[in-house]
């Protein structure tokens, strides 16, 4: 374009940079052939017209100067034309399922352990533990509300155990014998 609008400016630098051989009348005469090819008053410089470079083509062809079957596309550069996301979105695709993936046997391993974790703490609710307040003769236990129970109520109560009552050998002689009575 600057060439186009400066004509014996670019002959003067070709003739003093580049040491033509060609004189400044042949240097201009030359642009001035150019800009009636070019015609940059009338098309853009650097405008490509697919339609005329398939033309061409065809002509080639036609002079049987190429086969026939030719390719264009992508010949011309297409400014407008986005970047191919199709790599992108396979990428994105695949991230996003494997992430997903990730997070689900996260989810299915996080369900077992908590699992697990209720089911111990489940155990430990039945499990007494701690110090339980028993009267030393009577030997019943008071109870978080006060009341004093049964050994035995209380801890079926707090508890899983089930009782089964019997008879010690001490207490069998002790109020069963006659040497006890």
């Amino acid at each position: 374009e600057y060439a186009m609008a400066h004509p014996a400016e670019i002959a003067n630098l070709i003739i003093d940079k580049y040491n033509s051989e060609k004189s400044l009348d042949h240097l201009n005469f030359e642009a001035e052939a150019m800009r009636q090819l070019i015609m940059p008053e009338l098309i853009e410089i650097g405008h490509m017209n697919p339609g005329r470079w398939r033309h061409m083509a065809d002509t080639y062809v036609q002079l049987g100067l190429t086969e026939s079957g030719y390719n264009l596309d992508n010949f011309v550069y297409n400014p407008n034309l986005g970047p191919d996301l199709a790599q992108f979105r396979r990428i994105l695709i695949t991230t996003i399922i494997l992430f997903v993936l990730v997070v689900m046997v996260m989810l299915i391993y996080l369900n077992r352990r908590l699992k697990q974790i209720v089911r111990e703490r489940t155990n430990e609710v039945k499990t007494l533990r701690g110090i339980i307040p028993i009267c030393m003769h009577c030997k019943e236990i008071r109870d978080d509300d006060g009341y004093w129970n049964k050994l035995e109520k209380y801890i079926t109560e707090h508890s899983e155990a089930q009782f089964s009552h019997g008879l010690c050998d001490k207490c069998a002689e002790k109020y069963y014998s006659e040497e006890g009575k």
